[in-house]
Order: structure tokens, then sequence, then C-alpha cells
């Protein structure tokens, strides 16, 4: 068995593609990302998303992109959640190897839900971001008109 720290980390789609987290970066270079890590049996998480779709629609017409990653989960349990908790249409992913990965660890992602802030050019600006409804707006409407 191999019990080394992948570089990577593995995410699937809702259609089941499988990429990177660094992909998934470099896709959406350009655009501010606000990243959100959560899981559908993490009740604080869930209990975020209604601020998260509202905090998503808010912030329609700027250069941001929501992505959702679901971490520690179970893949049909998250399916399920991604409806219930009407984030269906953003960016999701499903976290293979989380567990295993450096990524998550170099991010200082102990808890869920975490949220990290990306700029456009793809750097970490700030990997302690604040939740959806508890300042979250005002953070980003500041990092995104600061320069």
């Amino acid at each position: 068995m191999d019990f080394s720290k992948s570089d990577k980390l593995i995410l699937t789609t809702i259609k089941n593609d499988t990429t990177t987290f660094s992909n998934v970066l470099k896709k959406n270079k350009g655009k501010w990302l606000y990243v959100d890590f959560w899981a559908s049996w993490c009740i604080p998480c869930r209990e975020t998303m209604p601020a998260s779709v509202k905090l998503n629609e808010e912030l329609k017409n700027e250069n941001i992109a929501f992505i959702y990653i679901g971490l520690n989960d179970n893949k049909e349990n998250w399916k399920n959640a991604l409806q219930s908790n009407g984030i269906s249409t953003s960016q999701n992913y499903f976290t293979e190897n989380g567990n295993i990965s450096k990524v998550v660890e170099e991010l200082g992602i102990n808890t869920i839900p975490h949220y990290i802030i990306y700029n456009p050019m793809g750097e970490l600006v700030n990997g302690y971001a604040n939740r959806p409804g508890k300042g979250a707006k005002e953070q980003l409407k500041k990092l995104m008109t600061s320069k």
C-alpha cells in the first residue's frame, strides 16, 4: 500500500468527469474565485448554503466564480445535496482523495465549511475567508475593488 501524500487533489464532476484542483484554478483564471469546501453531512455547511446562493446571485454581474467542493463525503449524498441546496448549476466537484492530498493540508483545511478566495491571477489571497452571510460579500467587494 502507498501511504504517501498526493500532490494532486483529484476531483470529479456531477457527470463523473475527472479533473484536478489545479486544473479548476487554471480553467477559471481571469476571475475571482470563492471556493467553498463542504459536505452533505455537515450541518453548518448546509445551513450556510442559502446565504451562499444569495451571495452568488448578488455578485452574478461581477467577475467571480463560485466553486463548491465536496470533501470527505459520500458521492450519492453529495449529488442529492447539490439539488436540495440549490447549487446544482454552479461549479461543483467531489473530492476523490481529500484524505491523502497535500493540497488540502497545504490550504489549511482542518474543518468544514472552509472558504478560500483566489484573485484573477490564480493567487490565493485569503485562505480563511468569511462565510456567506457573515461578511463574505464585504470581503469579496473590498478585494475586488482594491488594486
